[in-house]
């Protein structure tokens, strides 16, 4: 019974992390399509919730993550690929982004951790050494 109920708890905590997640100020937002759909929480075991940001989804959510160095997009935005041999650019150029590099590594987490410290009085540790 004890295990019944401490799953609900989590359940219900981590679904309003994710919710959190997805209205806060860190998260990329252009459309709304990742925030809405692909950021997403579910239990995984007993006391395991997992919020994941499913690539499946949202394919760029790595892009986000790592950044991108300048390149070109062909064909992109409705402009049609470049056609017959040597035919001409017909995309865009992107200068590249860093803006919202480690976004989930480390914006996200924070999230987490301070819900948790907020709630539950949690503290974080950086671990024990050992002289071994």
């Amino acid at each position: 019974m004890a295990n019944i109920i401490a799953d609900k708890r989590l359940r219900y905590d981590g679904e309003i992390i994710v919710n959190k997640m997805r209205h806060a100020s860190f998260m990329p937002y252009k459309t709304g399509f990742m925030k809405n759909y692909a950021v997403q929480g579910g239990m995984h075991g007993h006391m395991i919730y997992a919020i994941t940001f499913n690539t499946q989804i949202a394919p760029y959510i790595t892009f986000l993550e790592e950044g991108t160095r300048p390149h070109d997009i062909p064909g992109a935005f409705g402009r049609p690929l470049p056609f017959g041999m040597g035919g001409q650019f017909a995309g865009f150029f992107h200068p590249g982004s860093f803006i919202h590099v480690d976004f989930i590594k480390k914006d996200a987490v924070k999230e987490v951790l301070k819900y948790y410290m907020t709630h539950y009085n949690a503290t974080i540790s950086k671990g024990r050494r050992t002289n071994d």
